[in-house]
């Protein structure tokens, strides 16, 4: 008798154990079904998150590119504005050197004028030296004598070194302008 006592109890922990297994293992399907919602959740969260990093990865390249854009179009105000400068500078340029070209043809002109005077002096210069006598002897001297002829004849010289000089500088300038 305690040979079928410790057989049935054998075969009750036998039974029980097993049942004990059974729902242990029901227990762990429900909870490898939890995980495996937790899982599917989480791919579909990660889908949704890597739909969402793209999304906001094209907002910022939109962002960036408005940037680049208003950067370029900042530039090209700049680049306007400095265009504008130059031009500026430009016509003052033209302004500068349209005035200097109004001088020197003032300049010119007056070296022209010059330059007839001389010729003019040059002229009764060569009247008065036809005189065989000498220096100034039988001249016209326009009323002057001695001393004030001198005076007078001394100062036409230098009036006329300057003219030649003025004329030669003003002859220089235009050479210079035409480029040669």
């Amino acid at each position: 008798m305690k040979k079928l006592i410790t057989i049935t109890l054998a075969m009750c922990l036998a039974l029980g154990a097993g049942n004990v297994y059974g729902q242990q293992t029901g227990k762990q399907k429900k909870v490898n079904n939890q995980k495996e919602l937790k899982v599917q959740k989480s791919e579909g969260e990660k889908v949704m998150e890597k739909e969402m990093e793209r999304a906001q990865k094209g907002e910022k390249k939109m962002e960036k590119q408005r940037d680049k854009a208003q950067d370029s179009e900042k530039v090209m105000e700049k680049e306007m504005e400095k265009a504008q400068d130059s031009e500026k500078v430009m016509e003052k340029e033209m302004e500068k050197a349209q005035n200097s070209e109004k001088v020197m043809e003032k300049e010119m002109e007056k070296a022209q004028k010059d330059e007839k005077d001389m010729e003019k002096q040059r002229d009764k210069a060569i009247e008065g030296q036809n005189d065989p006598q000498g220096n100034a002897y039988g001249r016209d001297k326009g009323g002057l004598e001695g001393k004030e002829f001198g005076q007078a004849r001394a100062a036409d010289a230098k009036a006329m070194k300057r003219a030649r000089a003025k004329r030669e500088r003003a002859h220089k300038r235009a050479m210079i302008k035409k480029g040669r």
